[in-house]
């Protein structure tokens, strides 16, 4: 994970990501339909990656009617073994950032396995432990926090949508932990001294 890394935000090149996917079992056969990848420099996006996958199984319609992703859509999209080698050459060197991250790489290790290799060690950040760490936010789901900040939520369900809106809260969250004097990646993560552990309800942003 993220502990003992001592590099600030602005020092470490960040691959923030989300996967839309056929359910919500990954070990359950469930598959990756889309992904999406925003890199960064600090806070600034400087390039982004999105696909659709076909994912060699039925979506279940409970699925397509949250990311509106239909079978028609996917039908003759590349395999995740075929867009594999893209994906970690963009990753590569980089801190990746997702929101429940748990969810995000469960479902990538799956399909690194599917394709015959595995998922690369690499430091996480994750803004949902994040929030959870630092915070006591009525619900930390990536919607409810999107919400409070006032984050654009258009295209939201979709994978690059969401990578973008995580990427807006990472900024949110880490500027309120800022003042704090939490300014490391392994601070930010609540993985390291200077009163991570230590949880606070944020003043509401001002959102007229």
């Amino acid at each position: 994970m993220i502990t003992g890394d001592q590099r600030c935000l602005a020092e470490a090149p960040l691959a923030v990501l989300d996967v839309e996917t056929t359910g919500l079992s990954a070990r359950g056969g469930d598959r990756v339909i889309e992904i999406g990848v925003v890199l960064t420099s600090g806070l600034e996006e400087v390039d982004h990656f999105e696909q659709l996958i076909d994912p060699g199984r039925p979506l279940d319609p409970r699925a397509t009617a949250v990311n509106g992703i239909t079978a028609q859509m996917v039908r003759g999209q590349p395999r995740f073994s075929e867009i594999l080698p893209r994906l970690e050459r963009l990753l590569d060197g980089r801190v990746l950032v997702a929101h429940n991250a748990s969810f995000d790489l469960g479902f990538l290790r799956e399909e690194y396995r599917r394709a015959g290799t595995r998922l690369p060690e690499r430091p996480v950040l994750d803004t949902c432990r994040m929030a959870r760490s630092h915070f006591s936010f009525p619900s930390n789901s990536l919607g409810a926090l999107t919400r409070r900040f006032g984050i654009s939520s258009r295209g939201a369900h979709r994978a690059l949508a969401d990578a973008r809106m995580t990427l807006a809260l990472l900024g949110a969250l880490a500027s309120l932990l800022e003042s704090r004097g939490l300014r490391t990646l392994a601070q930010l993560a609540g993985a390291g001294p200077a009163g991570s552990s230590s949880r606070w309800r944020a003043p509401h942003p001002d959102l007229r």
